[in-house]
């Protein structure tokens, strides 16, 4: 079921438990569950490792903001400057663009395991 008012918008469930909500106001979107973006091996070709990943975070910044429409103070990237890192995590909406937070993970791994390699590589030459 759907209900609403002026400013939020939810979803409930057959249990009339909310499943998720929406403030149209700040635009949040609140899931009582995981939220799931399908990722299935069925669904992808030309997969490959990603190379030098390390060398991809270190071109990334991470920043805390104040949002100028609601004064929000938030943590995150600057889509402008993930555009020239990262393009397929940026994405145009109506002249606003957004980032697809959740897909960076796979840099950040494949940067962790070579970090973690360069460490075990020090570690064997003591």
């Amino acid at each position: 079921r759907v209900r609403g008012n002026g400013t939020e918008l939810g979803f409930w469930n057959e249990a009339n438990t909310l499943s998720c909500r929406m403030n149209v106001t700040s635009g949040d979107w609140v899931a009582s569950g995981n939220v799931i973006a399908y990722s299935d091996a069925k669904l992808k070709e030309n997969v490959e490792t990603i190379k030098e990943a390390v060398s991809i975070v270190k071109r990334m910044r991470g920043v805390f903001y104040d949002r100028i429409d609601t004064g929000a103070h938030g943590v995150g990237v600057i889509a402008q400057e993930m555009q020239e890192v990262l393009p397929q995590v940026v994405h145009d909406n109506l002249g606003t663009l957004g980032v697809s937070y959740g897909n960076i993970v796979g840099v950040l791994i494949e940067a962790v395991k070579e970090l973690s390699a360069k460490v075990e590589q020090l570690e064997a030459s003591k």
